[in-house]
């Protein structure tokens, strides 16, 4: 629109740009300008420009509408009010938007979870939860002498502490997080420091998960907490947690339950306790006084790591696979299995090596430096030990310990092939016990050893077959081994 004196010309205001835009400095602009001041027509010259003007500008810096949102012809409407519709319909949806995004309650909008701090307390407990729902810690929370942190009397119960810490000092203990024959409760992202008693004590509650959490320097003596750090029963799963220079900080869980990527250093009281059907997989553990992993039949250990302390590593039941796991440095057993168990892929070194029960297999794995273990009526120790009938044991590699392979008096019916037993007895002195390579007890009835090699210094007896069936023994001090004699048979045994 161009105003010239009392005449006007209309022009569309999206045909407008900035060289267009209508000022209070522009003469030619001002349909009053002959007008004496304060007259009607001078007012209304001065306000007609002022709303012109600022719709312009609105209609050029106010963004504009998002897809989907109706948009009416700015030509049919005064420019005010194409203006305010432009900006009415790019706040809608803005603030649609917004809510999808933010939780909408019956007092408000607001945070949907819970802060701890809001709870009631009782006389047992610093902060009691009777509600299903979400729950967060707003920041550290300190122990009290016998009182429990958090009491959980509600399932599907979800805490998510934030990163914040769960901080010991009371002079009694008490566990930190408690619940009695609860299900579906979750725990995640905090950490306990120093507390004295469990620190997530839920013996009784199935369907228990906790993830990202810390526990350090925390004691549990066994009347707070039975001497672990985290209780739970059945069904449950522990992803991503670090234990660490704790007194009695182990891990109890029932049936079919999980450990995945969990790191226990520095602890007594062992790491992990579980019943049958379990799975421990991608863990470490270093320097763990006592048996690290026992759990019940039927269950899984791969891909874990166990370095130095004493007591065995990984003790399972019948029906287990130990598998891809490394045991160094630990004054006991690496490896004991219960009947029909499967051990294969495993490493070794400096422990007493490997035993298991009736029907198992042992495959695949690498042992070094083994002492065995104490010999007994049953027969000697052994890097791998076969203490019940119809096993196999096959394709082991086996270097620098006192008795290679020792099939028991209950080993019956076991086969012993295609092995390979280095330096047998070397570096060890005769207090530990008659060396060997592979020994095989009188009264165990049955056996086949087959296409074995053993290599022994002067004075240890590579093979000590007893009543078994075995292929040909062929000896060579050096040289082309076709020219010793049986060297050629199928299941020939070599000895160097």
């Amino acid at each position: 629109m161009r105003c010239s004196g009392s005449s006007f010309e209309r022009k569309d205001l999206s045909e407008m740009d900035g060289n267009d835009m209508p000022s209070s400095h522009d003469a030619t602009f001002d349909p009053g300008a002959n007008a004496p001041p304060g007259s009607p027509l001078r007012r209304r010259a001065i306000l007609s420009a002022a709303g012109l003007a600022g719709a312009f500008a609105l209609t050029r810096f106010v963004p504009a509408r998002e897809p989907g949102v109706p948009v009416r012809d700015p030509s049919t409407l005064v420019p005010r009010a194409a203006a305010r519709s432009v900006i009415d319909g790019a706040l809608d949806s803005r603030l649609d938007d917004l809510k999808r995004k933010i939780a909408s309650t019956t007092e408000g909008v607001c945070e949907p979870r819970i802060p701890i701090t809001a709870l009631p307390s009782s006389a047992h407990a610093q902060f009691v939860i009777t509600l299903p729902g979400a729950y967060y810690l707003p920041g550290n929370l300190t122990q009290k002498s016998r009182k429990v942190c958090i009491d959980i009397q509600s399932d599907h119960v979800d805490i998510d502490g934030r990163g914040f810490v769960f901080v010991g000092g009371g002079r009694r203990a008490a566990s930190c997080i408690r619940a009695s024959g609860r299900t579906g409760i979750e725990i995640r992202n905090c950490a306990f420091k120093e507390w004295r008693g469990a620190c997530c004590d839920m013996a009784d509650c199935d369907d228990v998960y906790l993830r990202d959490v810390l526990v350090h320097a925390c004691s549990s003596p066994p009347g707070a907490g039975g001497g672990a750090a985290i209780r739970c029963r059945d069904r449950c799963g522990i992803e991503d947690v670090s234990i660490s220079s704790c007194s009695g900080g182990r891990i109890e869980m029932g049936r079919s339950s999980s450990c995945f990527r969990i790191m226990v250093a520095d602890v007594t009281g062992g790491a992990i306790r579980c019943a049958d059907e379990c799975s421990i997989k991608d863990c470490r553990f270093v320097r763990v006084g006592g048996d690290v992993i026992v759990t019940g039949s039927g269950s899984v250990i791969a891909r874990c790591e166990c370095v130095a302390g004493s007591g065995c590593a990984f003790r399972c039941a019948e029906e287990c696979r130990i598998e891809s796991c490394t045991v160094m440095r630990r004054d006991a057993r690496a490896i004991e299995c219960g009947s029909r168990s499967s051990i294969v892929g495993n490493r070794v070194v400096l422990s007493w090596g490997i035993a298991c029960e009736a029907e198992s297999c042992c495959f695949d794995n690498e042992l070094s430096s083994c002492s065995g273990g104490p010999d007994g009526p049953e027969g000697p120790g052994g890097a791998i030990v076969l203490r019940g009938g119809r096993s196999v044991c096959r394709r082991n590699s086996i270097s620098s310990s006192r008795v290679g392979i020792s099939v028991h008096r209950g080993g019956a019916s076991c086969h012993v092939h295609e092995n390979i037993v280095l330096d047998a007895g070397g570096g060890f002195g005769a207090e530990s016990g008659p060396p060997g390579g592979i020994v095989i007890h009188e009264e165990a009835a049955g056996c086949v050893c087959t296409c074995n090699h053993v290599g022994a210094p002067p004075g240890v007896d590579p093979y000590s077959m007893g009543a078994s069936l075995h292929g040909p023994i062929a000896r060579a001090a050096g040289g082309d081994i076709s020219f010793v004699r049986a060297a050629s048979h199928p299941l020939v045994n070599t000895a160097t």
